[in-house]
């Protein structure tokens, strides 16, 4: 039986981390072996309805598979998955950022969107993974000393906590390590994270790959079929085409 917990990001109008609402000692019933390579802690990522642009977010999330709220397991294997990094590119995307996964359509998710939302992102990991580890009430090298000296009668509920405790904060601390690695790629400029944004434009109201396409006109930053695309999409598109051209200088007063 693996161990898991359970932390709760809430990623409303601004981020935060409330503790795991789930007692430990309901994932201790069973076998807890020791030295468990299938240690893991879930992470549960849930963006509040009123959020700024959270409609036009939450078809970014289902395209890509997830949902406004999802829990995402963290591994040993695999300590920052790709679908944690997905969810939190779009939940930290601002208008120009949207534009830019409109013009692209969804598999930009795969990749960092722009330097700047992938910074924030990694940084917000990084936070939170230490916010995490800093609330455990035994650090990790206390706990390993202690279960080397036998402080934990072996087979016992503290020594079944302690083993829990020990898995949780090894996935975390590889999950941080990897968020770090990845903030010091981009920050010094050599990091292309799991790839740049798609260069094959779509139409950002089908969603279909056009052999020939128009673009917006004030923003130039999204891609249409045609004229009939381009009015069908105008109401979901106004918002950001005007932040977007006003952020660029290309808008009209």
């Amino acid at each position: 039986m693996s161990t898991m917990s359970r932390l709760e990001i809430s990623l409303s109008l601004q981020g935060k981390i409330t503790k795991p609402g789930i007692s430990r000692l309901l994932r201790l019933y069973g076998f807890v072996v020791p030295g468990n390579p299938d240690d893991s802690y879930d992470l549960v990522l849930a963006t509040h309805p009123n959020a700024p642009f959270f409609e036009q977010k939450h078809k970014l999330w289902v395209s890509a598979g997830l949902d406004s709220t999802c829990t995402i397991p963290l591994t040993l294997p695999d300590p920052l998955p790709k679908n944690v990094l997905r969810y939190l590119r779009i939940q930290r995307s601002d208008e120009s950022d949207l534009a830019a996964i409109a013009f692209r359509q969804i598999n930009a998710t795969d990749g960092k969107i722009s330097d700047s939302n992938e910074v924030e992102v990694l940084r917000f990991l990084i936070e939170s993974f230490s916010h995490l580890l800093d609330s455990f009430g035994t650090q990790l090298e206390k706990l390993e000393e202690q279960l080397v000296e036998g402080v934990y009668s072996p087979g016992g509920n503290a020594w079944a906590a302690a083993h829990v405790s020990l898995g949780e904060q090894r996935v975390l601390k590889l999950a941080r390590k990897r968020a770090e690695d990845l903030l010091s790629a981009v920050e010094s400029g050599s990091g292309n994270v799991r790839g740049s944004l798609s260069a094959l434009a779509r139409c950002a109201n089908c969603g279909k790959v056009p052999a020939q396409y128009m673009l917006c006109g004030r923003c130039k930053a999204v891609a249409y079929c045609g004229r009939t695309c381009q009015v069908a999409h105008y109401k979901e598109h106004k918002a950001i085409c005007r932040a977007t051209a006003s952020k660029s200088g290309s808008g009209m007063k």
